[in-house]
């Protein structure tokens, strides 16, 4: 259990305070709150608090400012010297927090209007900036990031692409450092960081009244310290390595995405994603996902979902290194051969009429949706040589995690 619990009454203080700051109905304004536990079998549990608001000023600015702290709890297998200790008889537990906030501002423009000043376009451009800052003990992160998009044919095609860049700083303990500074990267930029670009494009086209389709291109260039300071392996009794991934990484992803409406009694739809996957580490991966969303009642939607997900393992990935490895090291499972399944079920309910005016005449103000969230996740193929000397300790032959979440948002 986490000794130290994220500040909820801080954070539902910034929800009240928030939600009386401006009272314009607009279709985007909206104040809402999420609270989500996770834990894995490798006795790390993640407690979420994160609160979010968004406030649209006239018909082209909107504005999103969000708030997330994580409380962090698991079991430290590294000593003092950086060597991986006995997960079970000699682990100490560990306490992290990570808060991050986020600021976002939208603007609507009407570019087909600049050109035909006689009437109002259908098809809206969308301009958007957003910045985040997350920080922790031993790890900062910076990220800023633009995007445009335009909608054509009465909105029944839409053009977008994207860019974010991310600044990544590390600074472990002292005592790890003399270590972790002689792998590759720790110097690229300075001193443990990294810096990520990402690009994005893609087409969204109107299939028909039932149907949309998606066509997404992303490509991501890593570079700098990539490793894990904390991430140790044991090549013999009396020595240690901490992880030395390649300095830098270039992945490109191409994605379909198809979301096809059912005319059920009161409506639901089915969501469909494929990604692939390749990467100059020469991982490649297969994703798919199906959601279907169904309208049980009339405020009420159910929302199952399933999962797949398949990969090579890296090119430097090795089940046992020799003790006369002098190259990369890396003891996460992540980089091997594996399988995921994961599924996850979701309830919404839309207290859309439930305040009567005459009953509360400052609650009918607010339509509220309460929505409850849980996802189990399995991966075969975590367990080898590599991650049994390592810092990992399993019991089983499988990774698992299990993350409940429930939110509730206000719109005003």
């Amino acid at each position: 259990m986490l000794r130290r619990l994220p500040p909820l009454a801080f954070t539902i203080a910034i929800i009240m305070t928030l939600l009386f700051v401006g009272m314009v109905n607009a279709e985007d304004d909206h104040v809402q709150y999420k609270f989500q536990y996770y834990e894995d079998n490798n006795e790390v549990q993640v407690i979420t608090n994160a609160a979010t608001i968004s406030k649209s000023l006239g018909e082209h600015v909107n504005l999103g400012v969000s708030y997330l702290i994580d409380g962090i709890t698991g079991a430290s297998r590294v000593d003092d010297r950086g060597k991986a200790i006995d997960g079970v008889t000699a682990a100490s537990e560990t306490d992290e927090k990570r808060q991050e906030v986020k600021g976002s501002v939208q603007l609507k423009f009407d570019v087909g209007a600049w050109f035909n000043t006689e009437k109002e376009s259908e098809d809206p451009t969308f301009v958007s900036i957003t910045g985040i800052n997350s920080a922790e003990t031993d790890y900062t992160s910076r990220t800023v990031s633009a995007s445009v998009s335009q909608d054509l044919f009465q909105r029944n095609t839409t053009l977008a692409t994207s860019y974010t860049k991310s600044f990544d700083d590390f600074d472990p303990a002292e005592r790890f450092r003399h270590a972790v500074a002689k792998g590759d990267g720790w110097n690229y930029f300075g001193e443990g960081k990294r810096q990520t670009d990402k690009y994005s494009v893609s087409i969204t086209q109107g299939i028909t009244t039932k149907t949309l389709a998606s066509l997404i291109w992303g490509y991501t260039f890593d570079r700098g310290y990539l490793s894990r300071p904390y991430y140790v392996y044991q090549l013999t009794n009396e020595t240690w390595v901490h992880e030395n991934l390649p300095t830098e990484r270039k992945a490109m992803t191409y994605t379909l995405r198809v979301n096809q409406f059912i005319p059920t009694k009161n409506g639901s739809s089915i969501h469909f994603d494929y990604r692939f996957y390749n990467d100059s580490w020469e991982l490649l991966s297969h994703t798919i996902n199906l959601k279907y969303y169904w309208r049980f009642a009339e405020f009420f939607i159910v929302r199952p979902s399933y999962r797949f997900y398949t990969q090579n393992s890296a090119f430097f990935y090795k089940d046992k290194y020799p003790s006369s490895h002098k190259s990369y090291v890396t003891t996460d499972f992540k980089y091997r051969e594996c399988m995921t399944h994961a599924v996850g079920l979701k309830l919404i309910y839309e207290l859309r009429d439930f305040f009567e005016p005459e009953d509360s005449p400052f609650m009918s103000l607010f339509p509220t949706a309460i929505d409850v969230a849980g996802n189990y996740m399995m991966r075969t193929g975590t367990t080898d040589e590599a991650v049994i000397r390592s810092h990992y300790n399993y019991w089983t032959d499988q990774y698992q995690n299990f993350w409940i979440q429930a939110g509730l948002k206000f719109a005003f």
